[in-house]
């Protein structure tokens, strides 16, 4: 970032993926190896108050860094003020915080802002927010912030990858959004005369792509890191960064279509199926099967397109965390859960994914249908598992079935009740029905005959996966069967407004919406009533 000119930036949820203790040895090494020019690092909601070892290493690299709550830079005459928040959901998002928090973020903007306006005497105010919108509307948590904290004039908002074509204007503060993963550069041009507010001139979007010149330099630099990570990563498995795995006679659906068309595709289909199919390998065949697997559509990152595919596509698909080996990647777990569990794990996709769309899930050996017009929480009408025969299974509400999912989705499922507002839990289990007290002994190991747990990364098991695909017709590469370019239809909305259908095996939400809604019918027949009674005696 610093060779590329960036002057001031804001961690995201998923800098904390490697813990405190990873974004802290990023800035000591950023801090001891870099270019002459740094960016500012900006976090103003950010709690390190608390007092652990964690903690205390993260607090020490940002005095080293030179990290602050606010900064002000003067450009042309103009004092620019920035300061830097992160939101409800991505903290909500951020699980490894090792006893770090997050100070409520609006409160963290109005105390910043009076700061940058009444000491640091800034012309403008901008905020970096890992926050987010909802779409071109005005919606989500950067429209709240704009609306609560109406002294920042400029939002450039992130976390959830918007795209926006135009800027929202909320009161006198301007939100901008360039999506996500630099596919764009968004450019804002305002005009700033104090102390009149500032005024937009100019705002576009420039698309990155491959009819733009690269920077020799930065280049460079890359190719540096990419051998870095071929010989200290992966040469241990015989792999390379541009090695061919495997190929694939089709596009897959892409990220941005799996967010615009929530639901079932064939990618997250391919991915549940992958980890299925090593955690069977691994353990061989006196262990016990997987019953089921989970994948909440926000771990998937990219997606394949039509051609050969390499190790560093696979590992793009998955390519978040790590795990406790430090290794990247998050492992694959195997825990237990009831079958009402396991039930009320569905309705994260028929209810809650619509709070939260990067929970939408995807599935493996479970097949079941839902009906969006039935109350939230008490959608899922039929559901069966499906046995690596093709068999299908009544699902047992007392009996334990065993799941996998990966670590980060694992943490986040015992999650839900927040999530749910407390109306819903999941307790994940040992196959003897103990609560798990320490995710390290749900680890899949990856390879049983060496020395303590080999973690079994996500992205290692879709590789092998891949890997498993007779070639097609008459060539040498393992080739993905076309059966995954389509959805396999594992879960469907089955829109209904039979009274039948909505009140069909009814849970407590719907038995509590139903004796509402009779009460409430029963208290306008006794006003009816009340009211002819009186008029019939007059």
């Amino acid at each position: 970032m610093g060779m590329m000119g960036y002057d001031v930036v804001t961690p995201g949820n998923h800098d904390f993926d490697f813990h405190l203790d990873g974004l802290a040895r990023y800035l000591y090494n950023a801090h001891d190896k870099s270019s002459p020019h740094l960016p500012v690092v900006v976090t103003s909601n950010l709690d390190l108050s608390a007092r652990s070892p964690a903690v205390d290493s993260l607090s020490r690299s940002f005095n080293t860094y030179g990290v602050r709550d606010v900064a002000v830079f003067e450009r042309r005459g103009i004092r620019v003020g920035v300061f830097g928040v992160m939101g409800i959901d991505a903290a909500d998002d951020s699980p490894f915080m090792d006893g770090a928090s997050f100070e409520q973020y609006t409160a963290a903007a109005q105390r910043c802002v009076q700061k940058l306006r009444d000491s640091a005497r800034a012309d403008i105010v901008l905020c970096l927010s890992h926050s987010g919108t909802s779409g071109d509307t005005a919606e989500g948590e950067d429209v709240d912030l704009a609306r609560k904290v109406p002294g920042i004039d400029i939002i450039v908002s992130g976390h959830t990858h918007r795209t926006l074509t135009q800027p929202l204007r909320i009161g006198n503060t301007v939100i901008c959004s360039a999506g996500a993963f630099g596919a764009y550069l968004g450019i804002l041009d305002v005009e700033v005369s104090p102390p009149q507010r500032p005024h937009v001139e100019n705002y576009a979007l420039v698309p990155i792509d491959s009819t733009l010149p690269g920077d020799s330099s930065i280049a460079g630099r890359i190719e540096e890191f990419a051998a870095l990570v071929d010989r200290n990563y992966l040469a241990p498995s015989g792999l390379t960064r541009d090695q061919v795995v495997a190929e694939s006679g089709f596009d897959f659906e892409s990220v941005d279509y799996a967010y615009a068309h929530p639901g079932e595709i064939g990618l997250g289909d391919l991915v549940a199926d992958a980890y299925r199919f090593a955690v069977t390998q691994a353990e061989g065949p006196a262990a016990r099967p997987i019953d089921a697997v989970i994948v909440p559509i926000g771990m998937i990152r990219s997606s394949f397109l039509r051609g050969p595919l390499t190790v560093g596509d696979v590992f793009q698909v998955l390519s978040l965390g790590l795990g406790p080996d430090k290794h990247p990647g998050y492992p694959l777990i195997t825990v237990y859960i009831t079958g009402a569990d396991l039930l009320k794990t569905l309705e994260i996709e028929t209810t809650l994914a619509s709070l939260k769309e990067d929970a939408h899930l995807q599935i493996a050996g479970i097949r079941f249908r839902y009906n969006p017009n039935r109350i939230p929480l008490n959608r899922v009408t039929d559901a069966e598992l499906i046995d690596p025969t093709g068999q299908a299974h009544v699902i047992d509400d007392n009996r334990l079935y065993r799941v996998c999912i990966c670590l980060y989705s694992g943490i986040m499922l015992t999650s839900v009740s927040s999530l749910s507002h407390d109306l819903i839990t999941i307790k994940l289990r040992r196959s003897d029905g103990t609560v798990i007290p320490d995710w390290s002994e749900t680890i899949v190991d990856a390879d049983a005959m060496q020395p303590g747990v080999q973690e079994l990364k996500a992205w290692v098991a879709l590789m092998q996966y891949l890997r498993s695909f007779p070639p097609e017709d008459h060539g040498t590469l393992p080739c993905i069967p076309p059966r995954y370019r389509i959805p396999a239809g594992r879960f469907i909305a089955d829109a209904s407004l039979n009274p039948i259908e909505l009140l069909r095996n009814p849970n407590r939400f719907t038995i509590a919406a139903a004796a509402l809604g009779l009460l409430l019918l029963l208290s306008l027949l006794w006003v009816i009533l009340s009211l002819a009674t009186r008029f019939r005696h007059r």
